[in-house]
């Protein structure tokens, strides 16, 4: 059946009509449904970020209103203002500023085991660089670094001077906001959460600050690099467990906040048993002299200002300052306690509120040992296992056995069966291994090789001793060590505790050197009225030997010794190092050696010794030593240790140093100088009289004569006329000279027959004549005994002869016109060097002088007359006249005129020797200094004992 075309078409129609109706109906129900939806979803998220979107604004807000940057610098400056002297046992009523008082100690590259791990400076060399932390900061690339430094020596004041410096002058650094913490704080903090951040530590420690943070504050600081964290103190972590788990943590920290600076402080042991992988290793450096010097003027200007601020506070403080620097200058077993900040505090503090030093240095020392063994441990709160007095009994034992033993150093082992022995007498649960690692910790006692223990410095072990024999009524044993100088430090400490009586009697009893001088030292410490009437007595008699030229040898002897103990009492250190006197050789000293020599003294015993030669003032260094046994122990001084000496008391003084040579040295200008003015003037000073002008011009003359013969050219006639006239005029204007008035008219006649070509020789033959005594001959005229001696005399007319020996005039013409042009000294400058130096070059000069005039007659015959002044330069104490100074000055002179062309050195050296011709003139005359004195060096640095 077929079915219509239209009904298909139809039905086709409606079906299509009705899917589109559907399908309109079916996208506008998804329409709906997705338009609904999207309004919920926007609903929803409006209502999740809202919270989020007012926090953000309600962070920029708090940013911009609170000002909580400025409070928190604000805050931590304030808390950073006064010195750290928690833990210190004496301590004013006032307290200095920080900024007042800061002296840099500086930092080095060192690797930790390298570092010294004591309180106080070891045996290893003090790196050479000197930086603040400040050139490791703020740079482009952020700096991780690990500083470390023995116990006291400023570390958390480096910290906090840094934080503070930051904090006032944030504006044009990278890294413009300081973090400090002291990780002793925050390790049960870390222990219970290995995750937790920074910015939540700094929150716990600001208190009440933290409340008015802006949200998030340090952690965008921290994340965008603009911090500078201070952590000071791993080492006060307690147990390495916990140390790790800190140095774990900041490891962390630089990883989670890389562009920031980072400086970790701790001492040796705590960063070699929890290293800070990927920090740069540094040091702390001990203070200079200069530092200590700084330090003590600014502590005690600050602490003159806060208790007063009239117009006399700098001039007390000032006062006060140069008193204890003078003190620790004359007490020099402290001085190594002033390279340490801590302690050089503890010294200032003493020295203000408990008196003089080193009267006070048993005191001092007791301080150091309570604050080192636990005041500063309870002051930051940190346990201390023992009480302090318990392991200061404990040292004291060790001390007293290792210097029984005569060592400075014990294995492990001997420190830990010491400590058990100690142990079993107390009720405590610890070990001696728990008390080494204590007492090791503090800076007393040290490890300083692996198994090896030592106190941080002898005088710790000398001073623990003495408590320990006091204590124990030991005191017998002392007066058999009388001569060891080993224990010279125990008993003098000991002799502050106890009686000094026997000790002293020991002393007088032995006569030894050590033990004279330990006497003195006792003394020193001691009122000689406080001993018994025999000790004082023998002792006085020693010290009243007034006239060394009448005592015997064994009492001159004697005296000096005491007297050379005296003198390096109060300032040579008795073990290690390098240490200058602060004052010259006492003149006493010295009059003894030269009485022992052979030598008669002159003047009177007092003040400075003065006016040796060098090569006297080493052999008194080589009879010093001998003197006092010491092992050539003292020098002469370097040039540049004096350079670097501060004291004021040598600023006046000249003298005799040693590096290659023996020379002199003076802190300002040159002692021994000749100029080239004085030399010239010298020179012309020499023929100023006019019968020696004559003479040469009279001599030139005759050379011309002799030379050339009655038949002269015409340029030769002009020439002779012209010197004749010119002595001509000299004898005229010599006035009534007995010598050149009868000759007037005999040259009146010479000149005259010149002038109209006449004969003349007869009359110039018969002034040289009458002259020299009788008439010059071509070779050598040493004849001059007719010559008046109140003219010039016989070596200067020998010197003078010499010179116009030669068979051709030109020598003597040569002299004359370098004598009138002082261009002819242009060369040489000056001499500057003490007069036993002219010796060695004169020897010098000569030879080379032999070498360059072998056959020339002339100079041979001027090298001989110059050879004859040798010996008396070589003299111990050469006395040059006017006689020997001309002499020399004119030979040298003319020799040099002569070598300049051909050899400019030679001719340089011989103008050297005139001048040190001249200086010896002047000195001899009193016109020169002559006050070289001797300051004498303890150089111990290259002398091994076996105390360590």
């Amino acid at each position: 059946m077929r079915i219509p075309v239209a009904l298909v078409v139809g039905v086709a129609a409606v079906v299509l009509t009705t899917l589109v109706a559907q399908w309109q109906a079916v996208v506008a129900l998804v329409t709906g449904a997705v338009v609904a939806g999207a309004t919920q979803v926007v609903v929803e998220v409006w209502k999740r970020r809202k919270v989020q979107l007012v926090d953000n604004a309600n962070r920029v807000l708090d940013r911009v209103v609170s000002q909580f940057p400025r409070k928190y610098r604000d805050h931590l400056a304030s808390s950073l203002r006064y010195i750290d002297q928690k833990g210190l046992a004496t301590i004013g009523e006032v307290n200095p500023d920080l900024d007042d008082v800061y002296v840099d100690v500086s930092i080095a590259s060192m690797a930790p085991h390298q570092a010294d791990a004591g309180m106080l400076p070891g045996g290893l060399k003090d790196p050479m660089e000197r930086r603040d932390l400040a050139h490791f900061l703020d740079q482009p690339v952020p700096a991780v670094l690990a500083v470390v430094g023995v116990p006291g020596s400023g570390k958390t004041t480096l910290l906090r001077h840094t934080a503070r410096s930051i904090c006032q002058q944030p504006k044009g650094r990278r890294r413009s906001v300081p973090i400090l913490l002291y990780l002793r704080d925050h390790v049960d903090a870390i222990a219970e959460d290995k995750t937790i951040l920074l910015p939540v530590l700094v929150r716990e420690s600001l208190g009440r600050l933290a409340a008015s943070e802006p949200i998030g504050w340090f952690g965008d600081q921290l994340a965008d690099g603009h911090c500078v964290v201070l952590l000071d103190g791993l080492d006060e972590v307690a147990g390495q467990r916990n140390r790790r788990l800190v140095a774990a943590w900041v490891e962390r920290q630089t990883t989670q906040y890389p562009h920031n600076d980072f400086v970790i402080t701790s001492r040796r042991e705590g960063i070699l048993d929890a290293p800070i992988h990927g920090a740069q290793q540094l040091q702390t450096r001990r203070f200079t002299q200069a530092q200590v010097r700084r330090f003590v003027n600014r502590w005690y200007l600050a602490m003159e200002r806060v208790s007063s601020n009239d117009e006399g506070v700098r001039q007390r403080a000032k006062a006060a300052a140069d008193d204890l620097l003078s003190k620790l200058d004359s007490a020099p077993g402290l001085a190594d306690f002033t390279a340490n900040p801590l302690l050089l505090t503890m010294i200032a503090n003493v020295h203000k509120y408990r008196g003089a030093l080193p009267g006070s240095r048993t005191n001092l020392y007791s301080e150091i040992c309570q604050v080192m063994l636990w005041r500063r441990q309870e002051a930051k709160n940190l346990p201390t296992g023992l009480s302090g007095d318990k392991k200061e009994q404990m040292l004291r034992g060790l001390a007293y056995r290792m210097m029984k033993a005569g060592v400075g150093e014990f294995k492990r082992a001997a420190v830990l069966e010491e400590f058990n022995a100690t142990l079993r007498k107390l009720s405590t649960s610890l070990t001696a291994e728990d008390v080494v690692t204590d007492v090791s910790s503090n800076g007393l006692l040290i490890e300083r090789e692996e198994g090896l223990y030592t106190f941080a410095h002898k005088t710790f072990q000398e001073y623990l001793a003495a408590r320990y024999i006091n204590e124990n009524a030991l005191g017998d044993e002392l007066v058999y060590q009388v001569d060891d100088a080993y224990w010279e430090e125990t008993i003098l400490l000991y002799t502050t505790m106890a009686a000094a009586d026997d000790v002293i009697r020991a002393c007088l009893a032995s006569g030894s050197a050590n033990a004279l001088s330990l006497a003195l030292k006792c003394l020193e410490q001691r009122d000689i009225l406080e001993l018994e009437p025999d000790v004082r007595d023998e002792l006085a008699a020693l010290l009243t030997i007034e006239r060394f030229d009448q005592a015997s040898a064994h009492q001159r002897r004697t005296t000096a010794t005491i007297l050379a103990h005296r003198y390096t009492m109060s300032w040579a250190h008795p073990r290690r190092g390098v240490r200058i006197a602060p004052r010259p050789v006492p003149a006493d000293i010295y009059r003894v050696f030269e009485l022992e020599q052979g030598r008669t003294g002159e003047g009177d015993a007092v003040g400075a010794c003065g006016g040796m030669s060098g090569a006297r003032a080493e052999q008194f260094c080589r009879w010093f030593n001998d003197l006092l046994d010491s092992d050539q122990a003292y020098r002469l001084p370097r040039r540049v240790e004096l350079d670097n000496q501060a004291t004021s008391d040598l600023d006046d003084c000249l003298v005799w140093v040693k590096d290659e040579a023996v020379g002199v040295w003076a802190r300002h200008g040159k002692p021994h100088l000749v100029t080239r003015v004085d030399l010239f003037s010298a020179l012309r000073h020499d023929l100023q009289h006019l019968p020696t002008v004559f003479l040469l011009l009279v001599l030139y003359a005759y050379r011309v004569h002799v030379t050339s013969g009655p038949q002269l050219s015409k340029d030769a006639l002009a020439e002779l006329s012209e010197v004749l006239g010119a002595a001509l005029r000299i004898a005229r204007s010599a006035g009534d000279d007995r010598v050149l008035v009868p000759l007037i008219g005999r040259l009146e006649r010479v000149v005259k027959a010149l002038e109209e070509n006449r004969q003349w020789g007869t009359d110039l033959a018969e002034i040289a004549k009458e002259t020299f005594g009788k008439v010059p001959q071509a070779g050598p005229l040493l004849s001059a005994s007719s010559w008046d001696e109140a003219h010039i005399g016989r070596p200067f007319v020998t010197a003078l002869l010499t010179f116009s020996s030669a068979l051709k005039p030109a020598p003597v013409r040569k002299f004359i016109d370098a004598l009138a042009d002082e261009s002819e000294l242009a060369a040489w400058e000056e001499w500057d060097a003490p007069p036993e130096a002219l010796a060695g070059l004169l020897r010098a000069v000569l030879t080379r002088l032999a070498k360059a005039f072998r056959t020339e007659p002339w100079p041979l015959r001027a090298i001989t007359l110059l050879a004859s002044l040798r010996p008396l330069v070589e003299a111990e104490n050469p006395a040059v006249g006017p006689k020997e100074a001309r002499l020399a000055r004119l030979v040298c002179f003319g020799l040099s005129t002569f070598t300049k062309s051909d050899t400019n050195d030679l001719a340089l050296r011989l103008l050297d020797v005139a001048a040190g011709f001249t200086l010896l003139e002047r000195r001899t005359d009193g016109t020169a200094d002559s006050r070289e004195t001797i300051v004498l060096v303890a150089d111990w640095s290259k002398i091994t004992h076996d105390a360590g």
